[in-house]
């Protein structure tokens, strides 16, 4: 409808808007189903409430436009309004552009009224004037161009009163054609093409009646069918047909024509048809019975001539009451009772919007709902001041109302009239319209739904009702109690599926889960209602159903709660599929593995991307098929060998396959350590322990020598299973690679005397290698009673000692045989003698010369003079205590020690030096304190003495710390080149750095 942004609006000023005082309706809840038919009855017998919105849905503007004279008639369309004045001047206004006025003229005379009725085409661009000579005139606007004005009906005794515009699809006549309706009852049909107008009759009624409305429809598509509608005072005609207009009314010459009669004496009637594409062929009927309204039918089919085509046709009656006192335009007006009873109750015009009725009465404007008939705007007209009202103009292009009386204009504007539309829908039942007129408020809808929900519940309906139950904001646990109660579990299993797919997923994820729990219970309780039943389809009905709701809710739930609840109810067959949907392979396998279908479960281990699922079913199937499971291992790249140590500890070879005598799990692990490389010790160990269990020495010992040299295995634990099954060769060898040497040369002299001379010349260390060797010469010269072979063994391995061949003799044994061996061996012995005694000349010389470079530096001195200054304050440097270097850099005490203390990186030597200072600071008081006293006993002379030292002791760490190297040319120097110029936490002076 109209908005306030229209363009005459922004023209002309207005006058004070209408305030409406009624009290706001109340915005309860509505339950229409609650009430009894009693409750109905006498609600209807009471006396018509009027509904005022808070917010008015209708106001009505003064247009600050006063003519000369008064109006007769108004016409509005697409912007244009053209204004017949009693003067028989017509003025005409192009709403977009107010500032040109433009003065039609079609008679001289001025004495009389002549204006009868004006008529604008859709597009505004054509005008017609019917005069109550009889005559009709014709403007014709043309873009750019001087208009056409001429005679369109000669002056006759009948009347022009209605106007219909017809422009068939497919026609290319910009202005369009148009029925036309006298007062004697004749239709014309006019034709205009160019500067050309021919018009000729269609139709003459038998009865010289008064066409007061026409109104033109094309029901199909292929444009083969037509409907027009024609009103007079007391009936309502269709007329069907085709395939032209012309046709259609030659087809009802000799055919009756299909009516609606509304029995008396009137003397007016409108007919409006809502053109809207969501309100397309909504029609009414008004006259002085009330508003006859409908719908027209554009799809119904097979339609033959004088057939219906109008529905839903319902009578609406002019309000009987209305209040006595109200506002017009900020005034106040009061009637007596008299004068209200003489008012008149029926009204003189109205106008149609998409859901309300506007009625125009002498002195007011009343708007009545479409839908319930209900009084909702109310206004007061100053007849005084602004007139008695006359009629409504519709603009239909530009959906705009107008009103006029016959002194003022008025602009009528709708605000929101749809926004109780809902309620009302509410009310007849029509709930789904109801939603429609929610648009997107959200309590609106929920409202909606209680009424829908309550509606169905009461009737019985309770699945359907359970579906919109869920849609709304009712307590989750009213809802539920309230299904409960019914003997059939569906619609509360409706009402919790509904709810389900309403929470989302991320903010109601614990509502969700708890909602499919319980549902879950209530499917496979009713499941076990049905098993070994004789009810076997309704068992599977059920099952499917379960099935799907774990298909599309298995997220939802807990695994944990729901294998539990599976278990409760001893429904694993529903278990299994669930675990499948979850990919919960444990649950899978398991099953398999009671069923022992071990080489389905197998495969599906191979499958298995999740490898604690392999680790942990390894130590189940490698006891029923180890074959198959060590190959899946095999080619599983991404196993962990040492997750798989409990399996394999498991592995028995009685579990093998028959004809399979290899251990498998030997098997698997040299696959670890030979192809893949396994670096993990713990696998590297229990191969072992395989190979010393199943007595395979020599895999064992090249397991422990292996040709890349490494050995990753665990030494004691190898050594302490080799010695426990007595595997002597594997032991040596362990032994040797830990480097107990003795230990191994003593075991292989037990068993092998040439692994022990191997075993011997092992160590790096000589002198525990010539030990060896004399062990094994002594086992040979006294076990194997070889005394020459000894003899030749160490010649072979080590220079021969004294000692070493006297101990190889048994007592009373002649020596002469070996004289040249001890002749050799004493030579030997006296040249190391002398090279020792030469070692230890030079040593004494080194110590002679160091004694007389330290007398030497006792004397040394430095001369400087008197004005030496300090380097580092620049000051005179005998005005207090001062450092002097060998480099002749000299610095004050002071100044030294600051300079040490800033410089130095250690915040320890810092701390150091004041902590000495300190105790030199103490130790000086306590000697004063002791020399002030007059007379000095043994003890206070022996505490001066301790303090002395303990003051030299300080100064000499002191001088250290502080005089150990230069400052400028030192070693500290040296060490504060890595020093930044600058503090590096200073970003302002870190960015000034920048290049």
């Amino acid at each position: 409808m109209t908005t306030n942004n229209d363009p005459i609006s922004q023209f002309y000023s207005t006058s004070n808007q209408y305030v409406d005082n009624n009290p706001e309706e109340s915005d309860s809840e509505i339950t229409p189903s609650s009430d009894s038919e009693e409750e109905i009855t006498t609600r209807k017998q009471q006396p018509q409430q009027y509904s005022v919105p808070s917010v008015s849905l209708f106001s009505i503007k003064k247009i600050d436009y006063s003519p000369n004279f008064d109006f007769v008639h108004l016409a509005v369309s697409n912007n244009r309004i053209v204004m017949g004045m009693k003067n028989n001047k017509i003025i005409g206004i192009n709403l977009s552009d107010t500032t040109n006025h433009e003065d039609i003229t079609f008679t001289q005379t001025t004495e009389r009224q002549l204006i009868h009725r004006l008529f604008l085409s859709p597009k505004g661009n054509l005008l017609l004037i019917a005069s109550k000579t009889g005559e009709t005139f014709v403007q014709i606007k043309r873009p750019k161009k001087k208009a056409i004005f001429k005679k369109l009906m000669k002056p006759q005794k009948k009347l022009l009163t209605s106007v219909c515009w017809v422009l068939p699809r497919g026609e290319t006549n910009e202005i369009g054609n148009v029925l036309l309706g006298t007062s004697d009852g004749t239709i014309y049909y006019a034709k205009f093409k160019k500067k050309n107008i021919s018009i000729h009759k269609v139709y003459k009624f038998q009865d010289d009646i008064i066409l007061t409305g026409i109104d033109y429809q094309l029901l199909s598509s292929n444009q083969k069918t037509h409907c027009i509608l024609v009103t007079t005072f007391n009936f309502l005609f269709e007329f069907v047909g085709g395939p032209t207009i012309e046709q259609m009314f030659q087809s009802y010459q000799n055919h009756p024509i299909q009516f609606m009669e509304f029995p008396g004496d009137f003397d007016f009637s409108e007919l409006h048809v809502n053109n809207k594409p969501n309100f397309k062929g909504n029609f009414c009927f008004f006259n002085a019975v009330g508003i006859f309204k409908g719908q027209i039918n554009y799809s119904k089919k097979n339609i033959k001539i004088g057939g219906k085509v109008t529905e839903n046709e319902k009578l609406i009656h002019f309000p009987t009451e209305l209040p006595k006192t109200q506002c017009f335009f900020g005034y106040s007006q009061k009637k007596t009772n008299q004068e209200q009873n003489k008012e008149n109750n029926i009204p003189i015009a109205m106008a149609q919007t998409n859901f309300h009725f506007l009625l125009a009465y002498p002195d007011k404007i009343v708007g009545m709902s479409s839908l319930d008939g209900k009084v909702v705007f109310l206004e007061k007209i100053d007849t005084l001041e602004d007139g008695k009202l006359i009629g409504f103009a519709i603009d239909q292009i530009k959906d705009s109302i107008w009103l006029f009386s016959n002194k003022r204009l008025f602009a009528v504007y709708t605000q929101e009239e749809d926004r109780d539309v809902w309620k009302i829908c509410i009310q007849k039942k029509q709930f789904q319209t109801a939603l429609l007129y929610c648009y997107d408020d959200v309590k609106k809808k929920d409202k909606v739904f209680r009424a829908h929900a309550k509606h169905l519940f009461q009737n019985k309906k309770y699945i359907e009702s359970a579906t919109y139950f869920a849609k709304t904001s009712l307590p989750f646990e009213r809802v539920s109690l309230k299904f409960l109660e019914l003997e059939s579990k569906e619609p509360l299993k409706t009402f919790l599926n509904n709810k389900i797919d309403i929470l989302s997923e991320k903010s109601h994820k614990q509502q969700r889960t708890l909602i499919c729990t319980w549902l879950l219970e209530l499917y496979l309780t009713e499941i076990n209602s049905y098993y070994n039943t004789k009810s076997n389809e309704k068992y599977q009905k059920v099952q499917e159903e379960l099935y799907s709701f774990l298909e599309d809710n298995y997220l939802d739930l807990n695994p944990k709660i729901s294998f539990q609840i599976f278990i409760s109810y001893g429904r694993f067959e529903e278990m299994y599929y669930y675990s499948k949907k979850i990919n919960d392979f444990g649950v899978i396998l398991s099953h398999q593995f009671m069923e022992q279908h071990y080489e389905s479960a197998i495969k599906l281990l191979r499958k298995q991307k999740d490898l604690h699922i392999i680790y942990h079913f390894s130590p189940l199937f490698i006891t029923k098929s180890p074959l198959e499971l060590i190959k899946c291992w095999k080619d599983n790249t991404t196993l962990d060998p040492n997750k798989l140590l409990p399996a394999l500890m498991r592995y028995k070879p009685e579990y093998n396959p028959r004809g399979i005598k290899q251990n498998l799990a030997i098997d698997y692990l040299e696959f670890c350590v030979l192809v893949k490389e396994c670096q993990d010790p713990s696998i590297h160990n229990y191969l072992i322990y395989l190979y010393v269990k199943n007595n395979k020495e020599a895999e064992l010992l090249k397991m422990l020598n292996p040709l890349n040299g490494k050995k990753i295995y665990n030494q004691r634990y190898a050594l302490r299973l080799c010695i426990t099954a007595k595997k002597q060769g594997p032991s040596v060898f362990l032994f040797s690679e830990m480097g107990l040497y003795r230990q191994a040369v003593k075991l292989a002299l037990t068993f092998d005397l040439g692994l022990a001379k191997i075993h011997a010349q092992k160590p790096k260390n000589e002198e525990l290698r010539e030990k060896l060797i004399n062990i094994v010469a002594k086992h040979i010269a006294k076990t194997e009673k070889d005394l020459q072979g000894a003899i030749t063994y160490l010649k072979q391995n080590s220079q021969i000692q004294i000692q070493n061949i006297v101990s190889l003799f048994p007592d009373f044994d002649c020596i002469d045989d070996f004289k040249e061996e001890i002749s050799n061996t004493l030579k030997s012995l006296n040249n190391e003698i002398l090279e020792l005694q030469e070692e230890m000349k030079d040593e004494q010389n080194s110590s002679d010369m160091i004694r007389k470079d330290l007398s030497r530096l006792k004397k040394k001195s430095i001369t400087m003079s008197i004005d030496e200054k300090c380097k580092i304050c620049n000051k005179n440097l005998l005005s207090t205590d001062y450092y002097v270097f060998p480099c002749m850099h000299t610095f004050h005490k002071t100044c030294l020690e600051r300079e040490i203390i800033e410089k130095n990186l250690s915040k320890n030597m810092a701390n150091r030096i004041q902590t000495i200072k300190e105790c030199m600071r103490v130790l000086k008081e306590e000697r004063q304190k002791i020399q002030m006293i007059s007379q000095l006993n043994e003890d206070k002379i022996l505490n001066i003495k301790l303090i002395r030292e303990n003051l030299a002791l300080n100064q000499r760490e002191y001088d250290r710390i502080v005089a150990k190297s230069c400052p400028i040319c030192g070693m500290l120097l040296s060490k504060i080149i890595e020093e930044p110029f600058y503090d590096l936490n200073d970003q302002k002076l870190t960015n000034s750095w920048d290049l």
